[in-house]
C-alpha cells in the first residue's frame, strides 16, 4: 500500500480505503497498532472482511491475546475465520470462542440484557461453538428481539450486515431444535 508520509497519513489512507477495500484497511490498522479503530472498522464491514479475509487471520494471530481482550469484534472475526479453516484445531477455535464470550460479558457487565445486537450476535455464535446450546438459544431469542426493536448500533453498517445477524439466530434455532425461532429469523437472513 502506498501511504502518505505525513504524520497521520496512513490513518487517513486507512479511512479512505475502508469503503473500497475494508480488508486492506483493517490490515493497515492492525499493522499500526490501531486496535480500537480496527474494531470499529471490523464492526462496520464484518461480512465483507470475512468474505475476502486476505492476511487478516495472520495479523490477528500476531497480536498479543491481552491486547485483544476488550475487542469482541476482532476476536469474533478471528473465531469465524479460524472456524472456516479446516486446518485449525477445534480446540483452538473453542479457546477463541471463550475469549469472545469473556469480551462480550466484560463489555456489558451483569446487564447482558442491555447488550447490543452486535455483541449478542458474537455471543450467540461463541456459545454455540462452545456447545452451550440452551444458552445460545436463549441469547438468539434476545438477539431476535433486539433486532426487531432496531436498537442495534448504527455503526454496525448498512442493512447488508443485518442478514448475517439474523442468520446466526436462525442457524442457532435449527441446531438447537427451536424451529419456531429458525423460521421467524430465516426469512430475514436471506
Amino acid at each position: 500500500l502506498a501511504l502518505d508520509a505525513s504524520p497521520g497519513g496512513w490513518q487517513l489512507h486507512a479511512r479512505d480505503l475502508a469503503e473500497h477495500d475494508p480488508t486492506d484497511a483493517l490490515v493497515l490498522l492492525l499493522e499500526n497498532g490501531q486496535l480500537d479503530e480496527a474494531e470499529t472498522l471490523a464492526i462496520r464491514f464484518f461480512s465483507r472482511i470475512t468474505s475476502a479475509p486476505g492476511p487478516v487471520v495472520r495479523k490477528l494471530e500476531q497480536i498479543p491475546q491481552s491486547d485483544l481482550a476488550g475487542l469482541p469484534t476482532l476476536l469474533a472475526l478471528l473465531m469465524l475465520l479460524q472456524l472456516n479453516d479446516a486446518s485449525v484445531p477445534l480446540d483452538q477455535v473453542r479457546s477463541i470462542a471463550t475469549r469472545v464470550a469473556d469480551a462480550v460479558y466484560s463489555a456489558n457487565g451483569a446487564k447482558l440484557g442491555d447488550a447490543d445486537a452486535v455483541h449478542l450476535t458474537y455471543l450467540v455464535a461463541a456459545e454455540r461453538i462452545l456447545g452451550h446450546w440452551d444458552k445460545a438459544s436463549a441469547l438468539a431469542e434476545q438477539l431476535e428481539l433486539r433486532l426487531s426493536q432496531h436498537s442495534h448500533r448504527t455503526y454496525w453498517g448498512t442493512a447488508s450486515e443485518l442478514p448475517l445477524m439474523y442468520a446466526v439466530a436462525s442457524l442457532t434455532g435449527i441446531l438447537s431444535g427451536d424451529y419456531e425461532l429458525a423460521e421467524r429469523t430465516s426469512s430475514r437472513s436471506l
